[in-house]
């Protein structure tokens, strides 16, 4: 059977003589990644390149079965979604020239199908530009993957005071949530939406709600404003780490000193051990949540009702409550910089998102990683800033099941793809920044003259992909420039064999 697959097609600056930029498009609507690719946009000209967006399947307007797509998800594979991009530039090869060199762009899961692409049909493309591609993140590499690399530099990114204030925050939530009161006081600390009904809802959906801020703050850890890493959404701020850290950082010496005499020595002695340079200027005026009349509301001790009656879970002793409540405030302000983003929200619903897109497009991810993208991801709470959270293949397998009735293959993308046995492979840019946490499953050294890895100090996911500005730091500069020579040598190379 066949589909209507989207792409765009810009031949604004095409000679009919010039390469196709491809990119390949991942789990989103393709007009995000066709409004963000600068380094494609930029440099078509001089190239005087044909830019092809090509969209993922199942995902945007590419619906194998339109409304009823859903029912047959079986069909949403890396596989599938790499042979349909191979069938496309075959057609669109045919309806221009044999040997038209064809060079592939993508980020993230997309940076991983533009090097599987380059991999799995050499001939398809001449070369790929693989950004932020996290293609080790899979069991069955020798040696294994770390699965705690995503939270260890998570948690490098954060300033002092503010992975250790995090680090604290998920045993006062744990004893919080043990009463109903305290569940009462964490909804008023949180402005939630609604009380959480028990304590295992109150962790688990509070825990979610504020590791997940970490990642798309950590991810889009950018030096400008832009609304990439909400799918397009509302405008995240400049550096917004450093902006969500800023609440931790105005706690006073004798708050955080608190913090410090509780926390395992291990964690203090172990955590955060890369280091980013100085930190920026801090934006504090982002993240909090509108009151009544559009001020800002504070929390303060006399707006809540305590019973003083919880455990303690981990520290030796409870925490004063002012210093729980002041890490707690800091930890919503902190997630506030992401999920109120647009500063309109007057209470967080934990279960939503900055963009109503992403919730589908994070229910169709949850079917890939149940299917063949299954990253085995964990955290410890000694090398990073939460709480010990092993990775469980049971569970995982048990969770697949039950959700979508399918069992994980968690060594398919090992051996499908080759992960670290890339000899063969030729012309990929791997590039990763030092800021991404996703750069701890990605090719980081050189595997040849023509498999190059750039590694980019200030730079979190796949900033060399998007749009110059002013406020790119040097690194990512020079980090185009690397890329752009070797699109050059991969061209004049196929037009060379070509002739």
């Amino acid at each position: 059977m066949t589909y209507q697959q989207r792409y765009f097609y810009c031949d604004q600056y095409w000679n009919e003589q010039g390469p196709i930029f491809f990119y390949t498009g991942n789990e989103a609507d393709v007009t995000l990644y066709l409004n963000a690719t600068g380094l494609m946009w930029e440099n078509a000209p001089s190239f005087h390149a044909l830019l092809v967006f090509a969209e993922h399947r199942y995902f945007g307007k590419s619906l194998p079965f339109g409304d009823s797509s859903l029912k047959y998800i079986s069909y949403l594979t890396p596989d599938q979604a790499l042979a349909d991009y191979a069938t496309l530039i075959y057609f669109l090869r045919s309806s221009i020239s044999p040997s038209i060199p064809v060079i592939a762009f993508g980020g993230s899961y997309g940076g991983m199908l533009a090097s599987w692409l380059r991999i799995k049909y050499s001939s398809a493309v001449d070369g790929a530009i693989a950004a932020s591609a996290p293609i080790l993140s899979f069991l069955g590499e020798y040696p294994p993957f770390n699965s705690n690399s995503f939270s260890d530099i998570e948690t490098a990114d954060a300033t002092p005071k503010c992975r250790s204030g995090i680090r604290a925050s998920w045993d006062i939530i744990t004893a919080w949530a043990q009463t109903p009161q305290g569940r009462a006081n964490l909804s008023d600390v949180f402005r939630l939406c609604s009380v959480p009904p028990d304590a295992d809802t109150a962790v688990s959906t509070l825990f979610d709600w504020a590791s997940g801020a970490v990642a798309y703050m950590a991810m889009g850890d950018y030096p400008y404003s832009t609304s990439y890493i909400t799918n397009g959404g509302c405008m995240m701020p400049p550096w917004p780490m450093n902006v969500g850290c800023a609440y931790f950082d105005s706690m006073s010496d004798s708050t955080y000193m608190e913090i410090l005499s509780r926390l395992p020595s291990d964690f203090i002695e172990n955590s955060g051990k890369e280091s980013h340079g100085e930190w920026g200027d801090r934006y504090p005026e982002f993240g909090v949540i509108n009151g009544e009349n559009g001020e800002i509301r504070e929390v303060i001790k006399s707006d809540i009702k305590v019973k003083n009656d919880k455990n303690s879970v981990s520290p030796s002793k409870p925490f004063r409550f002012s210093d729980e409540l002041t890490i707690l405030q800091a930890l919503r302000d902190f997630s506030g910089v992401f999920y109120n983003c647009s500063g309109t929200l007057t209470c967080f619903d934990t279960n939503g998102s900055v963009n109503n897109a992403t919730l589908l497009d994070g229910l169709l991810w949850d079917y890939l990683y149940c299917s063949v993208i299954t990253q085995p991801f964990s955290s410890n709470g000694i090398t990073d800033m939460f709480w010990s959270d092993p990775f469980n293949l049971t569970d995982v397998i048990e969770s697949c099941q039950s959700s979508w009735g399918i069992t994980p293959r968690p060594y398919w993308a090992t051996i499908n793809y080759g992960g670290k046995r890339l000899m063969g492979a030729s012309n990929i840019v791997f590039s990763n920044g030092v800021l991404d946490p996703w750069h701890g499953s990605g090719v980081l050294t050189n595997v040849s003259e023509s498999v190059v890895a750039v590694l980019i100090p200030q730079a979190a996911h796949h900033l060399d992909l998007m749009f110059s500005n002013q406020l790119d730091p040097v690194s990512v500069v020079e980090a185009r420039k690397l890329e752009v020579t070797m699109i050059k040598k991969w061209i004049e190379k196929s037009e060379r064999e070509s002739e």
